[in-house]
C-alpha cells in the first residue's frame, strides 16, 4: 500500500480512538505523539481541522513516495556515543531513550553503520519503512510541504502538546508558525525529552490512541512502570474480542484513578452489588526476619575420616502413616451409627464415600457450593462460601430443630479440590471453622459432641 494511503488511515484511526475514549469521559490532560502523531495531537488540541489535518498528512504520504529511497536504523545506544561514530551522510532521526535512537539515511551508508555496530557487538534493526525520514534526504518536499501549511488556519493548542522538537510544551508562537512545522518534519525526534517532560509530573497514566504499541514500548524504555501504560487496541496474536479489550482497558484507567463517565457504558443495564466476606482479613505479618551469618571456620581446621559410614550422609525423608481416624475405613459397617455433615466436592470423591456411609445405615446430609443457602432435595442443601460463615450458621438453625445433630462428625472435600473460587477456597476453610462454633448460638436441642473430623 502507498504511503499516501497509510499515513491518512493511521491518522483518522488515531482520531477516531480518540473521540471514543473522550465519549466515555476519558480526557486528556496533555497530548504526545511521535512525528506523524504530532500532526494528529494538534489535530485534536483544535491547532488544525480534521479536515486540514488529512489534508496535510495526505500530501505528507504523497511527497515522501517521490524522494529517493533509503531507510532507517533502530540503534540500542545512548545519542552521544551514536552520533560520534556516525557516517556524514546519515542524519539522527530520533532519541526514543536514553539508550534507544533511530538513524536515517542513504541504504549503503546504513548497510556500513550497521556492519560496525555488529562488530562492536550492538544488535541495531532495521525499521521496516523505505524512506529516509527525519533526515536531509527530505529537503527537496519542504517547500511544497510548508505552502500547504501556509495555505490553513493555524490556532493555538487548546490542550497541552509536548513538542517532539523541544521536549517542552507546544507554544501558541511554535503552533501558529508554518516553519515549526516544516522543521518538524525534517529535524530529530526527541522523543526521550518529551517523556522526561511528561513523568516530571509522578503518577501520569499513559494511553497510546492508535494502531500497535510502538509508543508503549518507548514510554517503558524511558522508565514509565509497565501498569501505568496502557493500549487502544489489541495485537493481531492476542485471541480476544474487541469490546471485551475496550471494556478492561476501561477499568483498568478507572482503576490507575482515572474519571471515566459509566453512563454510556452501561445504559440503563442493571448491575447488582457483590457480597463480599463478612469475617475480616487476617493480618498477620509473614516477615522473614534477617538470619545470622554463619561462623566461618578456622583456616588450620581440617576434614577428618568418619570411621561410622552410616554416618557420612543424610537425607529427608517422609514416613508413610495411616492418618488417625476412630473408624477404619474397611470396618465403616461395624461403627456406632451418627449423623454426617458432608462438604461435598465437584470431582465425585465425596459422592463415593457418601455411598459408603449411606450404606453402612449412617445418616448423611451433603452441602454443595451455591449462591446462596437453599435446599436442594432430601438430606441436600447448598450454600455461598463466598459469603462467609453466615451461611453456616442459617443452615444449623433450619437442622437444629429437625433432629439432626452434624457437629460430632463432618467431612470437608472442598478445599483440595477446584471448585471454588480462590475467594471461596478461603472461605470455606473460614465456614470450616465456624462450625464448632456454630452450635454455640443454637437452640439446646443442639448437641454440641467432640471428636475429630474426617477428612477426605
Amino acid at each position: 500500500m502507498a504511503v499516501g494511503i497509510q499515513l491518512p488511515l493511521i491518522m483518522i484511526t488515531e482520531y477516531a480512538l480518540a473521540q471514543l475514549w473522550k465519549s466515555w469521559g476519558v480526557e486528556p490532560a496533555a497530548l504526545v505523539g511521535h512525528s506523524m502523531g504530532e500532526n494528529t495531537a494538534a489535530c485534536l488540541a483544535g491547532v488544525m481541522s480534521f479536515e486540514d489535518c488529512i489534508g496535510l498528512v495526505h500530501l505528507r504520504g504523497q511527497l515522501f513516495d517521490t524522494i529517493a529511497p533509503g531507510g532507517m536504523l533502530s540503534v540500542p545506544m545512548g545519542e552521544d556515543d551514536l552520533r560520534a561514530i556516525l557516517d556524514p551522510a546519515l542524519d539522527m532521526a530520533s532519541v526514543n531513550a536514553p539508550d534507544l535512537c533511530v538513524v536515517s539515511g542513504p541504504q549503503a551508508a546504513l548497510d556500513a553503520l550497521e556492519a560496525e555496530l555488529r562488530d562492536r557487538d550492538v544488535e541495531p534493526q532495521r525499521v521496516q519503512i523505505d524512506i529516509a525520514a527525519h533526515s536531509r534526504m527530505l529537503e527537496p518536499i519542504l517547500e511544497r510541504f510548508g505552502a500547504y501549511l501556509r495555505s490553513i488556519r493555524l490556532s493555538a493548542p487548546e490542550l497541552p502538546i509536548i513538542s517532539n522538537r523541544t521536549g517542552e510544551p507546544l507554544a501558541a508562537a511554535e503552533a501558529t508558525d508554518p516553519d515549526y512545522w516544516v522543521r518538524h518534519l525534517r529535524s530529530t525526534v526527541m522523543f526521550a525529552d518529551c517523556a522526561r517532560t511528561l513523568m516530571a509530573r509522578p503518577g501520569r497514566v499513559f494511553l497510546e490512541v492508535g494502531p500497535g504499541r510502538a509508543l508503549t514500548s518507548l514510554v517503558q524504555a524511558n522508565g514509565v512502570p509497565a501498569n501505568q501504560v496502557l493500549s487502544s487496541l489489541r495485537q493481531p496474536e492476542q485471541d480476544v474480542a474487541d469490546d471485551v479489550w475496550f471494556v478492561t482497558t476501561l477499568g483498568r484507567l478507572w482503576a490507575l484513578g482515572v474519571p471515566v463517565d459509566w453512563a454510556p457504558i452501561w445504559g440503563e443495564a442493571r448491575r447488582n452489588r457483590v457480597p463480599l466476606p463478612t469475617y475480616p482479613f487476617q493480618r498477620q505479618s509473614y516477615f522473614i526476619e534477617p538470619g545470622t551469618a554463619a561462623a566461618t571456620p578456622a583456616e588450620d581446621t581440617w576434614p577428618e575420616r568418619i570411621e561410622d559410614v552410616g554416618d557420612w550422609g543424610w537425607k529427608p525423608h517422609w514416613r508413610p502413616r495411616a492418618a488417625d481416624c476412630e473408624v477404619e475405613a474397611d470396618r465403616i459397617e461395624d461403627a456406632d451409627r451418627v449423623d454426617w455433615l458432608v462438604f461435598a466436592d465437584d470431582t465425585g470423591l465425596s459422592d463415593r464415600v457418601v455411598m459408603r456411609l449411606r450404606a453402612a445405615g449412617h445418616r448423611v446430609v451433603e452441602v454443595r457450593v451455591g449462591f446462596s443457602f437453599a435446599r436442594l432435595g432430601d438430606d441436600s442443601y447448598s450454600i455461598s462460601p463466598e459469603r462467609g460463615g453466615s451461611t453456616m450458621i442459617g443452615c444449623c438453625r433450619f437442622w437444629a430443630p429437625r433432629g439432626l445433630h452434624l457437629a460430632a462428625s463432618r467431612i470437608s472435600g472442598w478445599p483440595p479440590t477446584s471448585g471454588p473460587s480462590d475467594l471461596g477456597r478461603a472461605s470455606s476453610c473460614a465456614i470450616w471453622n465456624r462450625v464448632s462454633r456454630a452450635s454455640c448460638s443454637l437452640p439446646r436441642r443442639w448437641e454440641r459432641r467432640t471428636c475429630p473430623a474426617r477428612c477426605t
